[in-house]
């Protein structure tokens, strides 16, 4: 049973040690590009330890069970089988800057798309509405049941208040976009300082 105590020590110091590597690690980002960055880094790895690394880092990839916090971790257990502690650390701290810089850039991406979005929502809305005051002026003008004028006025009312939503839709979206072109501009300035 002493074998059993070491082993179980062990994990826990590789459970404990592999969660700090990985701590403020954008998981999905890492699973990306973390196993190609180590397996750079394993340069005197035999071809049959490279191989055997592959393929377990191919299973983690391809592995529909987990999370992808559980798969990076996972990951990192499997880095520091080949690796250690010290080099998977350094891999992830050397690659903190990309992985920054990629999610600025899909956060960017993202936002601009949502704004021209917002932008196409909010010129259809204020068409919906525009016509709809002129409906509301043409039943004011001509000879028609009260039924129809209240309700061409509440559609009116209605349309006016979606057109300023979509304003205020539109205006949320434009700062996310700048908020995200910024964290993009500074997620590169790291990169290229780094």
């Amino acid at each position: 049973m002493p074998d059993q105590a070491v082993d179980r020590s062990r994990a826990q110091e590789r459970a404990w040690a592999v969660a700090s590597v990985m701590e403020n690690v954008a998981f999905d980002k890492a699973l990306s590009v973390l196993p190609s960055y180590i397996s750079a880094l394993m340069q005197n790895l035999r071809p049959e330890d490279q191989g055997r690394f592959d393929e377990r880092v191919k299973k983690i990839l391809t592995n529909n069970n987990g999370s992808q916090q559980v798969k990076a971790l996972t990951l990192g257990l499997v880095a520091m089988d080949y690796t250690g502690e010290g080099v998977l650390r350094a891999a992830v701290a050397s690659l903190a800057s990309e992985i920054l810089q990629r999610v600025a850039k899909e956060t960017s991406s993202s936002t601009k798309e949502a704004a021209e979005k917002a932008r196409d929502t909010k010129e259809a809305v204020d068409q919906v509405a525009a016509l709809a005051k002129q409906v509301q002026k043409d039943a004011q003008i001509a000879d028609t049941p009260p039924e129809f004028k209240q309700t061409v006025e509440t559609v009116a009312t209605t349309a006016a208040q979606a057109a300023e939503a979509a304003e205020d839709t539109l205006k949320q979206t434009q700062e996310a976009e700048k908020a995200a072109q910024d964290a993009e501009a500074v997620a590169t300035q790291v990169s290229r300082a780094a």
